[in-house]
């Protein structure tokens, strides 16, 4: 399997200083339909120039090295001479996370290099000045540094868990529940899944198994129709390595309004128009 380090690093050349702007790189395994970036390759916005490569874990250890020793050289160019990136944090992150999360559906493990913005008291400014090209930046690359502001100055390293659930009443006993387990890569085997199940009420129904297999199915009778459910896994070292929390919709209600055509008496148009309401879902 070909594991390579997706890498973007983002500077801002001004007055003929260049500057680091933002940057991560994410440990990603490749199937057969992934692309690869080979070498190094530019693009340049306004004064932004955005490189992007999938590089190797011998290379992002030579990134990782130059932020740590505040030495950080990029394309011969010396970027870590101003303030040291004297703070680094362990992070585990949820897809829903308020912090800053490429991934849509998957959990991920995030080490971050920042050091105290030089610019804070100034950073609605800074933002401002420079809407049109982070705008272009989100478009382009999914990277918003409008919403996240605090990403500015940082260097991220994601390792994401390839884990995938999919949950769905049981067509034939409502008061159960069908779970869905693929472990794309077969990493995780031995890992304990632990679900907790609640109803309306707020009544708990606990269930767990083991990842054993790259597919796994389970019939979960829980004796009630959830409308929520955590799910929790964790490694053969006890870390947590995906958690995520799920609500069931279980009645959708609409209203429809319905034109017809309009009648001209003496005192002007009348718009006639018909209302129903009806539901989908619920207890019938």
């Amino acid at each position: 399997m070909n594991k390579e380090y997706r890498t973007i690093i983002i500077l801002e050349k001004k007055q003929g200083v260049t500057k680091f702007v933002f940057g991560h790189s994410i440990l990603w395994d490749k199937t057969e339909l992934d692309y690869q970036i080979t070498d190094w390759r530019k693009i340049e916005i306004s004064n932004f120039i955005i490189w992007f490569a999938d590089i190797s874990e011998t290379e992002l250890s030579g990134i990782e090295s130059g932020f740590q020793e505040n030495n950080f050289k990029f394309k011969g160019i010396q970027l870590c001479n101003e303030s040291t990136y004297s703070y680094e944090d362990n992070q585990f992150l949820e897809p829903d996370s308020t912090k800053f999360n490429p991934f849509i559906t998957l959990c991920t493990k995030r080490k971050i290099y920042y050091r105290k913005l030089n610019y804070l008291s100034g950073l609605d400014q800074y933002i401002q000045e420079r809407e049109i090209t982070f705008n272009k930046l989100k478009e382009n690359f999914g990277i918003d540094l409008i919403v996240y502001p605090f990403m500015l100055e940082t260097f991220s390293i994601y390792r994401p868990t390839r884990l995938f659930f999919r949950l769905h009443g049981d067509k034939e006993k409502k008061d159960a529940l069908i779970i869905k387990a693929y472990d794309e890569f077969g990493y995780y085997h031995e890992s304990k899944v632990e679900i907790i199940l609640f109803n309306d009420m707020e009544e708990q129904f606990f269930y767990k198994f083991d990842l054993n297999t790259l597919y796994t199915k389970n019939r979960i009778e829980c004796g009630f129709n959830p409308s929520r459910a955590i799910i929790k896994v964790t490694n053969t070292l006890n870390e947590i390595i995906y958690k995520t929390d799920n609500y069931f919709i279980k009645k959708i209600v609409l209203t429809m309004g319905i034109g017809k055509t309009p009648i001209q008496t003496d005192s002007g148009i009348v718009r006639p128009f018909t209302s129903q309401t009806f539901e989908i879902g619920g207890n019938d």
